[in-house]
C-alpha cells in the first residue's frame, strides 16, 4: 500500500468511527487529522510512524471527545 493510500485508509477508518456526530464536526476533525498527518510527514516521519504517533482511530476519536 502506498503512503497516500495508508493515510486515506486511516482517515476513512476515522470517519467511520465518527459516523454518529454531525457531518460538519466530523469534516472538521478529519481535516485537522489530515493536517496533522501532513505535518508529521513534512517533519520527516514515514507514514507508518506518523500514524503510529497519532494512535489508533479510536484513540483519536476519544481525544476529540467522541
Amino acid at each position: 500500500m502506498k503512503e497516500n493510500e495508508k493515510s486515506e485508509y486511516y482517515l476513512l477508518s476515522l470517519e467511520k468511527v465518527l459516523k454518529n456526530i454531525p457531518a460538519a464536526r466530523r469534516a472538521e476533525i478529519i481535516l485537522e487529522v489530515r493536517n496533522q498527518i501532513e505535518q508529521l510527514k513534512a517533519s520527516g516521519l514515514m507514514i507508518e510512524n506518523a500514524l503510529k504517533q497519532l494512535g489508533s482511530v479510536d484513540q483519536v476519536a476519544l481525544r476529540y471527545g467522541v
